[in-house]
């Protein structure tokens, strides 16, 4: 199966920027295209309830930060941003572009917050259409 369109799911986080990193290079030794997906939670939880996030352009830039990471392996690179649930988008994202590679970053959360919280990079792996790899 060749490989012409990568999603990379970008958080600006260590792991996101290897997982950068790995995307890049990979697509510039396939030919193929890689969009930098950064996917912003539309609320932010509080002490007192959760408030609606409204500022744009901190998840553009970091959309950008994983473009330029990608570019500069060599890869045709674009950036876009969402908002929503992070493995909601990115799996829908990957159908909607037909994308035939997502690439993601693996928290290095603790055991009982995994557990809790669940992991954004397993639920990628569960519900994606194409193949996923996790950069560690």
């Amino acid at each position: 199966m060749p490989i012409r369109r990568i999603l990379l799911g970008y958080d600006g986080s260590e792991s996101a920027r290897r997982a950068a990193e790995v995307a890049g290079e990979l697509a510039r030794a396939l030919g193929a295209a890689v969009t930098v997906l950064e996917v912003g939670q539309a609320i932010i939880p509080t002490g007192q309830g959760v408030l609606p996030a409204i500022e744009e352009e901190p998840h553009r830039a970091l959309a950008e930060e994983g473009r330029r990471l990608v570019a500069e392996r060599g890869a045709a690179a674009e950036a876009a941003f969402r908002w929503g649930d992070p493995a909601s988008e990115i799996v829908a994202a990957s159908r909607e572009l037909g994308a035939d590679l997502i690439v993601v970053g693996h928290g290095r959360k603790r055991r009982l917050q995994a557990f809790v919280l669940g992991s954004v990079a397993q639920a990628i792996v569960e519900r994606a259409a194409c193949p996923v790899l996790v950069a560690r």
